[in-house]
């Protein structure tokens, strides 16, 4: 009889125990979307997706590495390839508000327009600067908290450009700018998520902090706020400029950790330029009434009269300007009059050479001119000769319509006087009688 082959298998069982296997991820990534959305507890790889989102939990001893311009962690930790593992506080939005509301319901001051500068803002008006600070860097682990304290700059050609000792705490001493104590605000409150149409900002990052106490309202620093790696918080302050801040110049501002700028960048500098001081001028003419001395034919007579100016608030000097107020003649007795030399035209106000009409020798004529000596105003040469000396010193005539005759720079701001001769030399045939008229002489600041 054939016998069956038979196999055994001879099965042994051990029950011990084990391990479980741990779930890990590896990923390389470059789609333009990218979303890890498992309970993975081990993260290994890297991104360059634009965008790359990890949800759930990525365990926090592992290593992800991303170059995408937008990452968000909703739990867990990515860290970027190329952003450092310390914190980025980005200085990133702001927004000008006005002191006419509470925190929630103030108005913008530039038209719901945020990361706007402020314009002529004038000194002593309080206003509301709001700031958002986003965590563009670092990891959920690897921030700290910062105390924000705001620094002002005074801006020459850019606000990057101002340096490191040129910043200066809000109301430190006799500072530029100052905390303006708000009694719409409450020291230490927090901030509100607000529109941006209200004077708020455009959210930069996942989560709002709240509470943060960002509301500074008599002091210029905050207290401890935590902003991790998928959190902005927003600060609001009070300020107004002193009255020494420098008038008709833009300030920036900037927040430091207390003086620390570890850390920080600075996507947007706040703006403001201060009002132009409001210029006021005044004109003293002496004497008011100028008697000649008594003519004969062929010998000229002078005299003096002298146009002091005092400017203050302006930062381009002032124009000195005559004119006669009779179309027919400068001096006149009923109707005798006496002649005039060529009217003083101007062909600029820059004074240079050609640009004048005068003479050296305007001959038996009723004339005027600029005398250099005790003028402290701005004497012009080319107008008025290179001194007061006979066949050098330039004269004209009284003009009908107003022309300038000292244009004043900048470095006359303040008091300055101008010397004003006067000169007349009769003809043979003029008749002896006395002459009168009016010259009328006017100060305007220069824009």
């Amino acid at each position: 009889m054939a016998r069956r082959a038979i196999a055994a298998l001879v099965l042994i069982l051990v029950l011990s125990a084990f391990k479980p296997v741990t779930p890990v991820l590896a990923f390389d990534a470059s789609s333009t979307n990218f979303f890890v959305r498992q309970d993975i507890t081990q993260i290994a790889g890297k991104s360059t997706s634009t965008n790359f989102w990890l949800f759930n939990n990525g365990s926090e001893g592992v290593l992800g590495l991303s170059t995408s311009s937008i990452f968000q962690v909703i739990s867990g930790i990515i860290r970027a390839l190329f952003q450092p593992v310390a914190p980025n506080y980005t200085l990133i939005h702001y927004h000008w508000r006005n002191d006419d509301g509470g925190e929630a319901t103030s108005t913008s001051a530039t038209s719901g327009a945020q990361d706007t500068i402020l314009s002529s803002l004038s000194k002593s008006t309080t206003k509301r600067l709001r700031m958002e600070i986003t965590n563009a860097g670092g990891s959920l682990r690897s921030f700290s908290s910062q105390q924000y304290q705001l620094q002002y700059g005074l801006m020459s050609t850019n606000c990057a450009a101002i340096s490191s000792g040129s910043w200066i705490n809000v109301g430190t001493g006799a500072a530029d700018w100052n905390m303006s104590a708000s009694t719409k605000l409450t020291e230490g409150a927090d901030t509100t998520n607000i529109a941006t149409s209200t004077g708020g900002v455009t959210d930069a990052n996942n989560r709002f902090i709240t509470p943060n106490g960002g509301v500074k309202n008599t002091t210029s620093t905050t207290g401890l706020i935590s902003v991790p790696s998928d959190s902005f918080a927003e600060l609001e302050y009070s300020v107004a400029a002193s009255s020494s801040a420098s008038a008709g110049s833009t300030y920036c501002f900037r927040v430091t950790n207390v003086g620390s700028t570890s850390n920080f960048t600075y996507t947007q500098y706040p703006q403001v330029s201060v009002s132009a001081a409001a210029q006021t001028i005044s004109l003293v003419i002496s004497p008011a009434t100028v008697n000649l001395p008594g003519l004969s034919p062929g010998a000229a007579v002078t005299a003096t009269s002298t146009a002091t100016v005092t400017i203050t608030g302006g930062i381009n000097g002032y124009s000195l300007k005559i004119q006669r107020n009779s179309a027919t003649s400068t001096l006149a007795s009923s109707t005798l009059t006496f002649p005039d030399f060529t009217s003083w035209n101007l062909s600029s106000t820059s004074c240079a050479s050609g640009q004048g009409n005068g003479t050296t020798a305007p001959g038996q004529t009723f004339s005027f001119r600029v005398q250099s000596a005790s003028t402290t105003s701005s004497y012009c040469t080319f107008w008025w000769g290179n001194n007061d000396v006979s066949g050098t010193a330039i004269f004209a005539g009284v003009p009908v319509s107003t022309q300038t005759i000292v244009n004043a720079t900048s470095s006359n701001n303040g008091t300055t006087a101008t010397y004003i001769l006067y000169r007349a030399d009769a003809p043979n045939s003029q008749k002896a009688t006395s002459y009168t008229g009016t010259v009328t002489i006017t100060a305007i600041t220069n824009l």
